[in-house]
């Protein structure tokens, strides 16, 4: 059975099959019954629907069959390289099938990026929605001089005060001069 949804934090794959009303203890509440993938046999459980919508998210239809839209490696277990089947991209082409070569992972990160910019502009349009709210610029701009003031009183960093004492101290090299290594 093909997962539909993935957990966000531990990656476990699920197919969702259907609502319920709970009982007893849980009534009153919606449960969500989903397939859990990652057991053998696959086990059925429920859980309520706040905390499906909270902790689950839906897979893309295009998303990779190998990492399932993390991009990561999945097989090895390593975060810190990309899937194989995607090239890192968490995505493949609209008919399912792995991107092979430079066009067709660039068509598929074409896509993604077009994907971005309605997010953005989207996200652009909301900011200056607020913008024209009375009295929201005149909040943001006091916040930012309450951050500016802020800064000042606390000064700079521990580090560039320890950076400071180092270039202002004497140094242990030919006439007291600092040793760089240049």
């Amino acid at each position: 059975m093909k997962p539909t949804h993935i957990h966000s934090t531990h990656g476990t794959r699920t197919t969702r099959i259907g609502t319920a009303e709970g009982e007893g203890q849980l009534a009153g509440k919606t449960l969500v019954i989903y397939l859990d993938l990652s057991v053998e046999p696959p086990a059925t459980h429920y859980i309520e629907a706040e905390r499906w919508d909270a902790e689950w998210r839906e897979i893309p239809t295009d998303a990779c069959p190998v990492c399932y839209g993390s991009g990561t490696d999945q097989i090895k277990q390593r975060k810190d390289r990309p899937c194989g089947g995607c090239y890192g991209l968490g995505r493949v082409k609209e008919d399912g099938e792995t991107p092979k070569g430079e066009w067709e992972v660039a068509e598929v990160a074409g896509r993604i990026i077009e994907g971005l910019r309605g997010k953005l502009e989207r996200a652009n349009s909301g900011i200056e929605a607020m913008q024209r709210t009375p009295g929201v610029p005149e909040a943001i701009d006091a916040e930012r001089e309450r951050r500016k003031e802020r800064q000042k009183e606390k000064g700079p960093p521990d580090w560039v005060q320890r950076e400071q004492k180092w270039r202002e101290g004497r140094g242990r090299g030919l006439g007291g001069a600092r040793q760089t290594g240049d």
